[in-house]
């Protein structure tokens, strides 16, 4: 799983807002690109890869391309200053110990992908 490091240094995940008229879908594609410089992404678990929960909609993908941080294009912000590829079981407790509103999401990608 490929967790970010935000400027806080806490674990986070590429996400972010829908712009104007963008769709949920074409929103997480922009912001894999914006926030990990990933946009080379399969989705090889079909319809079972998008999670909604409250607010939250994720989308599990895989990808062989490597993480290229840098600033917001829109506000030239830095808004991450690491990363790591982690099995899913340490994700989650870097998680538990920080916000764990996204641990839905990562229990949800972990029962996908067993």
């Amino acid at each position: 799983m490929l967790v970010l490091q935000n400027r806080k240094g806490e674990p986070d995940m590429t996400k972010g807002g829908i712009d104007g008229d963008e769709s949920p879908w074409l929103a997480a594609l922009r912001e894999a690109r914006e926030e990990a410089g990933i946009d080379d992404l399969a989705f090889p678990h079909g319809d079972a890869s998008c999670f909604v929960g409250g607010t939250t909609r994720m989308h599990l993908a895989v990808t062989d391309q490597d993480v290229n941080i840098v600033p917001n294009p829109k506000t030239g912000v830095l808004e991450h200053t690491g990363h790591a590829w982690l099995p899913i079981a340490k994700a989650r407790r870097l998680f538990e110990r920080h916000d764990g509103y996204l641990l839905p999401a990562i229990d949800w990608a972990e029962m996908i992908i067993t």
